[in-house]
């Protein structure tokens, strides 16, 4: 038995929420930096109740806040209210790369955190979604940072280099007092 766990090579890029219709359809939400960053991506992962599938993505269509999916592994709406609460996970190397206008937030965990004037921060401890958009929770110097994931506040994300931010003032200083 291999130590590797297959999560490993994939990231996880959303979720879902409940069955839609009559026909296997799902309510789902994505991490994605930007929408158009799921355009092209149709094989993914499921994790649901009785472990992982391999599947495809059918159709995909905004509906609210989130989307509606049709599933090849799902035909009907009893399999659909099983993947309820299932992650929908992709293949690292599917993802677009770094820098670009697409990329999932999710990948950026892990990588080291500096401010525009070189202040080192510390790096990204998890993302996690908001209603306005992801929120990078940055970790470092005994303090936790939670930075919005927005073209204002981040400058550039580099796999290689990191992740440059533009705080407003006096907001890492808020969690340093508080910290």
């Amino acid at each position: 038995m291999s130590g590797k766990d297959w999560r490993d090579d994939f990231l996880e890029i959303g979720r879902v929420t409940k069955a839609h219709g009559l026909r296997g359809e799902l309510r789902a939400f994505f991490m994605a930096g930007v929408p158009d960053s799921l355009a092209g991506i149709r094989d993914i992962r499921v994790d649901g109740p009785d472990g992982f599938e391999d599947s495809r993505i059918d159709r995909m269509r905004p509906r609210g806040n989130g989307f509606v999916v049709s599933l090849e592994c799902c035909r009907d709406r009893d399999r659909a209210e099983l993947l309820a609460g299932s992650g929908i996970w992709v293949d690292r190397r599917l993802l677009p790369s770094f820098p670009g206008s697409g990329f999932f937030w999710r990948g950026t965990i892990g990588l080291a955190v500096v401010t525009d004037s070189g202040r080192e921060v510390g790096r990204v401890a998890e993302v996690f979604a908001a209603g306005t958009g992801d929120i990078l929770v940055i970790r470092g110097n005994g303090n936790e940072y939670l930075v919005p994931a927005r073209p204002e506040f981040v400058a550039t994300v580099d796999a290689r280099a990191g992740i440059v931010i533009t705080p407003p003032e006096g907001l890492l200083e808020i969690y340093e007092e508080a910290g």
